[in-house]
């Protein structure tokens, strides 16, 4: 069937070059929601970040990560087959994003955008757009994960707040269900 990637909030880790990361997350993702399978958003301030000499943890963002297959072989979506996704920013964004693609061999390629305003805009990733970056090894028709990431550099600030939101094609959810006092 169709692939259900999923989402969620993508933070520095505490400690400075720790890899993998074990000592938690600066806490730059204020929020994040889910609120239906085809659109979430989050809250950032990253002043809750760390920037200076080797150190770049100042950035907030979200993951689409597509997951594992039952054998334990990773997910991928094939960019032949364009994904299109809607992003309206809030706050001090500069009207910008840095979407990085990851492939299952780990490489890869990123995209700027500009121009994102307070209303939803569509944009639509193509092979040929990937391709176009001439990363070495990346491949286009396995992307493994898509991080949609604003740092101190997309804001043009160390300590911009705001709020991202994004529209997907469709997205793994699980509604929650509230108690109710009726019957």
């Amino acid at each position: 069937g169709p692939k259900q990637p999923t989402a969620g909030s993508l933070e520095p880790c505490a400690t400075n070059n720790q890899d993998p990361c074990t000592s938690g997350t600066l806490d730059t993702v204020t929020s994040f929601t889910q609120d239906r399978k085809n659109h979430f958003s989050f809250n950032f301030n990253l002043a809750r970040g760390s920037s200076g000499t080797n150190d770049f943890r100042r950035f907030a963002g979200a993951t689409i990560d597509f997951g594992k297959k039952l054998d334990g072989t990773l997910e991928s979506w094939d960019a032949t087959n364009p994904i299109v996704l809607g992003f309206k920013a809030q706050g001090t964004t500069d009207g910008k994003l840095k979407l990085d693609f990851v492939d299952i061999g780990n490489h890869k390629v990123t995209v700027f955008i500009q121009g994102l305003t307070t209303d939803f805009q569509k944009y639509a990733i193509t092979k040929n757009l990937l391709d176009s970056a001439g990363a070495p090894d990346f491949d286009a028709t396995k992307i493994h994960a898509i991080a949609i990431v604003v740092d101190d550099n997309t804001t043009s600030s160390a300590s911009a707040q705001g709020t991202i939101e994004v529209n997907t094609e469709g997205l793994k959810f699980n509604p929650k269900l509230s108690t109710t006092t009726s019957s």
